[in-house]
C-alpha cells in the first residue's frame, strides 16, 4: 500500500469530512473509491476505441438528413397509453 499526501483547501476538507461522517465512512475510503473509479474508466476505453467511437458518432450524425421536433409527442401524449393501443 502505498502512502499519498494531499493538500486540500479548508472548505473542500471540511466538506468531505462532512460526507464521510453522513456516510459512515472515512475520507481515506472516499478517496480510494474515487480515484479506482477513474483509474476504471481510463481502462474502459482505449484511445484507439475512443477515436473509433467518435468516427462512428460523427457519422451516425452526418447521415441524419432531416430531423424536426415538430413531429415529437408532447409529455401528455407521451404518458397516455391509450394512444398506442
Amino acid at each position: 500500500m502505498k502512502t499519498v499526501s494531499v493538500d486540500l483547501p479548508d472548505d473542500v476538507y471540511e466538506a468531505t469530512l462532512r460526507c464521510a461522517a453522513k456516510n459512515d465512512t472515512s475520507i481515506e475510503a472516499m478517496m480510494t473509491a474515487a480515484l479506482a473509479e477513474v483509474g476504471e474508466r481510463r481502462e474502459m476505453v482505449s484511445p484507439a476505441d475512443f477515436e473509433r467511437l467518435q468516427k462512428l458518432q460523427n457519422d451516425v450524425l452526418a447521415s441524419i438528413e432531416h430531423f424536426s421536433v415538430r413531429n415529437l409527442l408532447t409529455r401528455d401524449e407521451l404518458h397516455d397509453r391509450r394512444l398506442f393501443r
